[in-house]
């Protein structure tokens, strides 16, 4: 019964926890994005300024990523480079870690491209480049 309860309550500051994660994403989008509504993505946004913007490497070209999900990542392409449909690069961010990314370019409007990510980038890393926006 210990275990039971244990493992409710566990569940439950879990629950909370994850909403309370969730108004932060919003709070973060709202700030960073002049947004007025409600989220209607499926995936958490991280979104950089300008001074913490990670890097996107694709074929020795270097990117500025403006914002990442889990299935998603969208860079600033001031570069006059032509994709195919798939691309592969790695992603460096402010502390050092990188991660590769494979995806799909989804719309590339002015000097903005959008991908659609193959693999699937970590919750678990999200929440980390979440927490160290503030």
């Amino acid at each position: 019964r210990d275990s039971i309860t244990a493992a409710l309550a566990f569940n439950i500051k879990a629950f909370f926890a994850h909403q309370h994660t969730k108004t932060e994403t919003t709070a973060v989008l709202k700030q960073t994005s002049n947004y007025n509504g409600p989220e209607k993505r499926s995936h958490y946004r991280v979104v950089y300024s300008p001074n913490r913007r990670p890097w996107l490497v694709i074929n020795g070209y270097a990117f500025e990523v403006a914002d990442i999900s889990q299935k998603g990542l969208r860079f600033l392409d001031h570069k006059d480079v032509v994709f195919g449909g798939k691309v592969e690069g790695k992603a460096t961010f402010m502390d050092g870690d990188s991660i590769d990314i494979i995806g799909n370019i989804e719309w590339k409007k002015a000097e903005q491209t959008s991908l659609i990510l193959s693999n699937t980038i970590p919750h678990s890393f999200i929440k980390k480049e979440l927490s160290q926006l503030t």
